[in-house]
């Protein structure tokens, strides 16, 4: 037999309202279920793109820390080497290259017969620079003369003066002629083209002849 088959008309009808009121019930359930689901999908999209547009913010903010970082580590890197460099010329001894000499010797030889003199500050560095200007100085036929300072060292180019300055100077008596003097101003520029420090003066004191030119080779500037 079917089910509710033997009910009254009485127990048929209540039956058949609460079915009823079950199924509108069902369907307003439904339809709010839905619009629940429909908002609340649409809201968790929201938040999702808020935390899409976030991940994006903070991965661009790392790019840039990464790209400043790197900038940062160059700059470094670079002061590091510009440091290096600076260590190594301060370390290396002053030269110059037979290249060098050679340009030197040319500027000076028209003044061939000059008459120079030499000293120097203690040292191995200082010597060599100076035997080093005393064989551009030859080559360009200028004439050595003794030192005459009171004091005087032996070295492997010669007996020469001792001075305890700093850098190259070219210095002459404050009585030399002018072509003298014009020959300290070129010699100078020479040794300055050639990245070799150096001042010329002129010496109302030390120096006896006004025809001499003293190259005097101190200690390499610190």
């Amino acid at each position: 037999m079917w089910p509710f088959a033997d009910l009254s008309l009485e127990w048929a009808t209540f039956w058949g309202d609460a079915a009823n009121i079950a199924l509108i019930a069902c369907l307003i359930g439904g339809v709010l279920a839905t619009f629940i689901i429909v908002r609340t999908t649409s809201v968790k999209e929201h938040h999702w793109e808020v935390d899409r547009g976030a991940s994006k913010e903070r991965v661009i903010q790392l790019e840039t820390q990464q790209e400043a970082s790197k900038a940062l580590i160059a700059e470094a890197n670079a002061r590091a080497l510009e440091a290096r460099v600076a260590l190594e010329k301060f370390k290396a001894h002053r030269s110059l290259t037979p290249e060098q000499q050679g340009r030197i010797a040319g500027k000076l030889k028209p003044f061939a017969g000059q008459e120079y003199a030499l000293s120097v500050a203690t040292g191995s560095e200082s010597e060599d620079l100076m035997c080093l200007i005393d064989e551009i100085l030859t080559a360009a036929e200028w004439k050595k003369q003794p030192a005459f300072m009171p004091i005087t060292v032996d070295t492997r180019c010669g007996t020469v003066g001792v001075n305890t300055l700093s850098g190259v100077h070219i210095r002459v008596s404050d009585k030399a002629e002018f072509n003298v003097q014009q020959r300290v101003v070129e010699f100078v520029q020479a040794l300055n083209d050639e990245d070799i420090a150096t001042q010329g003066a002129k010496d109302p004191k030390n120096i006896p002849s006004p025809t001499i030119v003293y190259v005097m080779i101190g200690n390499k500037p610190q």
